[in-house]
């Protein structure tokens, strides 16, 4: 039989130190990641963001900004040597999302653990 568990966890704790923590807008960046200016390639200006937590999936992360100040590009090379790309158009900060867009409901029978 399957383990059937949902865990409930803080957003700052269960992003911790990954890309993802480095999206959410929290300024709290400093508190997981040791950051790191490389300077300019390939016409964008690049940040060096190292999880302090030995605890993360990824090494390095790095962050490239256009002229705008727009985060438009993360290189992640994972602990295993693994690199990937992601390129970002057309973000957007902080859009009104309807209240109820990300209701999670756990199916019947699933232990909900944590918080």
């Amino acid at each position: 039989m399957d383990l059937q568990q949902v865990t409930v966890k803080k957003l700052d704790a269960a992003l911790g130190s990954s890309p993802a923590a480095l999206l959410s807008g929290n300024n709290e960046i400093e508190r997981d990641f040791v950051l790191k200016e490389l300077g300019a390639r390939d016409g964008l200006e690049w940040l060096l963001a190292t999880p302090k937590s030995g605890e993360s999936q990824f090494a390095a992360i790095r962050l490239g900004f256009n002229a705008q100040s727009e985060l438009v590009q993360m290189e992640l090379d994972d602990t295993f040597g693994h690199k990937t790309r992601l390129q970002f158009s057309g973000m957007q900060r902080n859009p009104k999302i309807p209240e109820g867009s990300f209701r999670f409901t756990p199916p019947a029978g699933v232990d909900v653990l944590g918080e």
